[in-house]
């Protein structure tokens, strides 16, 4: 059973809706033996952390603690009780955790008797990110027993270390040498992976709140809803989310941002959009069971190729799913019996797609078709390949038309390397067969997508307006067309 306490147990449930079992190791252990990599010894090993997630050159360590808070005459005293019991400790893990990682990688162990290797998908040959996050539970009842209300951790980064004994539920840089640490408690990290949905998503929100730091900044919010709330309002013109363009040395989060988030237009328009939209969460979730069962998707594609599938998929964040998932569904729309449509890495990320739906013909047994639209999307791969030689990936998708199904949906996936990586015969053949679609016409009927696509769809100009002359959600004072508003008047549905 994965997770040793209740509440481990759901946060490791939780993480993996966002980050996927793939790349999600919870209770990990280190074998205790200083010169000792393979576990055949039979002293147990020592827990690391409570869950470990390694995606994409990025590594978020988990540390999960539920400690009551026990009631004393001085509330001073037991609020240092606590705050040394859930936070302090759960950064000492975590802290350790990464370190050990940093170090360390190749003795990390499913099980504690340190036989179960991990093998930890990082490229040393480029920067990793590190990220340490503390889940904290029990908050609300235990400030309801320290001021008499429910209220969450509130964020100071201006607070360093032993001053968190003297300032009950705020929380800042708690080892100015060991680096800053994620708080959140159990309301905050479930609506935060509800929100930040995606890996790209969740890891860019916490590196925007370390670069405040890093710039010798700090920041104050009442709740990490409103850093969210900030997060979603602010957008610039290369499409990135930021959290503020404010100069402050202390910037702070106006409460309420949330709220003011959920009630407007774009938070609307951009939900409905996305819920309507899930079509390559669908698809992640069929490739990861293909992956799992060693599903080979064409004669050259292998088990490691559909993981690199899986991984680009996974990596694109809400709203470039929500892009690949709109020319998914137009491309099946198409009433033409066959329709490509390859959709450029320009659009906004760093794989390029290729959509093909196809209906097996009348009276065509359903084997031999599946077999000729595999041999076609690769075709179709590889004539792209050879008319956009860049360094990205290619990555093939094929199924029927939304108008004609054999029983149910069956697909195909294609995986083709940047073109400097394929082998000299699979250039060879990629050229070939791009000249015999030249010569035969076919080339030109090939549709490529670029098409601009707002990730807060068309919505109502006069409401938009309005809170454009509203206070700015970063918490400056200024009005927000004259604060955080300079950097999102390129989003051209709302001005």
């Amino acid at each position: 059973m994965e997770g040793l306490t209740d509440t481990e147990r759901w946060l490791i449930n939780l993480a993996k809706k966002s980050f996927l079992s793939l790349w999600s190791f919870p209770n990990v252990y280190r074998d205790s033996r200083p010169n000792s990599s393979n576990g055949n010894d039979s002293s147990d090993g020592k827990e690391i952390c409570d869950l470990l997630i390694a995606f994409d050159n990025n590594v978020l360590v988990f540390s999960d603690k539920s400690c009551e808070y026990k009631i004393h005459y001085d509330p001073m005293v037991a609020w240092r009780r606590w705050y040394g019991s859930a936070i302090h400790k759960s950064y000492k893990q975590a802290y350790a955790a990464e370190k050990w990682v940093k170090n360390h990688s190749d003795r990390i162990f499913l099980d504690r008797k340190c036989t179960k290797q991990i093998h930890l998908p990082l490229d040393n040959t480029r920067p990793i990110s590190y990220f340490k996050i503390l889940v904290c539970h029990n908050v609300r009842s235990a400030t309801k027993l320290h001021y008499g209300a429910e209220n969450g951790i509130k964020l100071d980064t201006r607070i360093h270390e032993s001053h968190h004994l003297n300032s009950p539920f705020h929380v800042g840089v708690i080892d100015d040498n060991g680096g800053y640490a994620h708080i959140f408690e159990t309301e905050s990290i479930e609506f935060a992976l509800s929100s930040l949905s995606t890996t790209s998503d969740f890891v860019h929100y916490l590196s925007l709140k370390q670069e405040i730091l890093d710039s010798g900044r700090n920041f104050i919010a009442t709740s990490e809803k409103d850093i969210i709330g900030s997060y979603f309002f602010n957008i610039n013109e290369a499409g990135q989310h930021f959290l503020t363009n404010c100069s402050d040395q202390t910037i702070a989060f106006a409460e309420g941002t949330w709220e003011k988030w959920t009630e407007s237009i774009q938070y609307i328009s951009k939900t409905a959009s996305d819920n309507e939209n899930m079509i390559v969460d669908s698809l992640i979730e069929y490739v990861t069971e293909n992956w799992r069962l060693g599903g080979v998707t064409s004669k050259y594609s292998t088990a490691e190729t559909t993981e690199l599938i899986l991984r680009a998929l996974a990596s694109e964040d809400r709203f470039g799913r929500r892009f690949l998932s709109k020319a998914i569904k137009s491309t099946l729309l198409q009433k033409d019996a066959c329709n490509t449509r390859f959709v450029p890495a320009s659009t906004w990320g760093k794989t390029h797609y290729l959509i093909l739906a196809v209906d097996p013909t009348s009276g065509e047994n359903y084997d031999d078709y599946r077999a000729k639209r595999k041999d076609l999307l690769e075709c179709h791969c590889l004539m792209h390949r050879h008319l956009k030689p860049d360094s990205l990936p290619i990555i093939g998708f094929a199924t029927e038309t939304a108008f004609k199904l054999h029983e149910g949906r069956t697909e195909e996936f294609y995986y083709c390397a940047g073109y400097d990586s394929l082998p000299s015969h699979f250039k060879e053949l990629a050229k070939t067969i791009a000249e015999g679609y030249v010569d035969n016409g076919f080339a030109k009927n090939r549709c490529e997508l670029n098409v601009h696509e707002d990730e807060y769809p068309a919505t109502n100009q006069t409401k938009w307006d309005s809170e454009k002359n509203g206070s700015c959600p970063c918490g400056s004072g200024k009005l927000f067309r004259y604060c955080c508003g300079t950097q999102s008047d390129n989003l051209s549905p709302f001005v």
